[in-house]
């Protein structure tokens, strides 16, 4: 994904993700502590449910904002980790009950609601 991405460096995309973070993170109600839910979907426009998802994966400590380490790691991992690690995020994305199980009839429910 590096490659596909054009991201040829990763220190460079990190520094570039924490550039990212501090403006957002202004942006937000909780100014320079943390990007909140509605700063996140206004920049990252994903579809009603899909920014919902996005949003509680990346938040690991279920405080209602990203920390420079969630917002960081979780867009490295979509952008520049390895496929392994892209693998498991979307799986853990999908899983909507966390059970580390993914059923055609619980996504069908959650995505009815797009």
């Amino acid at each position: 994904l590096i490659e596909a991405y054009q991201i040829k460096n990763l220190t460079t995309f990190v520094l570039y993700l924490t550039e990212q973070w501090k403006t957002l993170s202004k942006r937000s109600e909780y100014c320079n502590k943390g990007i909140s839910r509605p700063t996140f979907e206004c920049y990252y426009k994903l579809p009603g449910l899909i920014s919902m998802r996005m949003f509680n994966y990346l938040d690991k400590d279920k405080n209602e904002h990203l920390s420079p380490k969630e917002f960081i790691e979780g867009m490295v991992a979509l952008f520049a980790d390895s496929i392994d690690v892209l693998i498991n995020f979307v799986f853990e994305f999908y899983d909507f009950d966390n059970d580390g199980k993914i059923s055609k009839d619980e996504c069908e429910e959650k995505l009815k609601l797009l």
